[in-house]
């Protein structure tokens, strides 16, 4: 089987991925009319299809209410059975490893198309533009799903100063070794 694969819209290098096997998969357009394709590997049994493909329908229609229209042609997600224990913002599907994909992640992950991967950074020391967008869409998702507000949730990261990594390592200058960790 030969299949073709044409993007249409900019997209950096590093956000393009391709999967290789055997996964469930769901299209249908979530409520706003956004075209939305899942796939889960059926061993990754912490993440049912129907219920992580209902997430990421709701989760994108809800941040383009925060941020403004989907910057893309569709949405959705991908759930592997790869032991790599991080998400991964590939343009219009990230890529969720065997850990699942929790609605906090989801919301991670998807924050990107917005922020990271329609504008994307010239360099890699400004990932932190990048992340910190995402995770404040996190923090945004938990307020809405009736967690702390975003607000409690910066005020308790901010006062927990034993955290040595989050305060000895520079967001905008992190080495190699730190590019993704938790300062960033």
């Amino acid at each position: 089987m030969t299949t073709n694969w044409k993007v249409t819209q900019p997209m950096a290098t590093y956000l393009a991925t391709v999967t290789v096997g055997r996964f469930g998969v769901r299209q249908s357009d979530t409520p706003g009319g956004i075209t939305n394709i899942t796939a889960v590997d059926p061993s990754v049994v912490a993440t049912p299809l129907d219920a992580f493909h209902a997430k990421n329908a709701e989760v994108t229609d809800a941040m383009v209410r925060w941020f403004g229209p989907y910057p893309f042609s569709s949405t959705g997600g991908l759930v592997d059975n790869a032991d790599v224990g991080f998400a991964l913002e590939t343009q219009t599907r990230p890529v969720y490893g065997s850990f699942g994909a929790s609605e906090a992640i989801v919301a991670h992950e998807i924050a990107h198309q917005w922020f990271g991967n329609s504008v994307s950074v010239t360099r890699w020391q400004d990932i932190w533009l990048n992340e910190g967008f995402a995770t404040y869409a996190e923090w945004m998702w938990e307020e809405r799903a009736g967690g702390d507000r975003v607000q409690q949730q910066f005020d308790t990261a901010y006062r927990d100063g034993s955290d040595r990594e989050l305060w000895d390592v520079p967001p905008g200058n992190p080495g190699r070794g730190q590019m993704f960790g938790r300062t960033v």
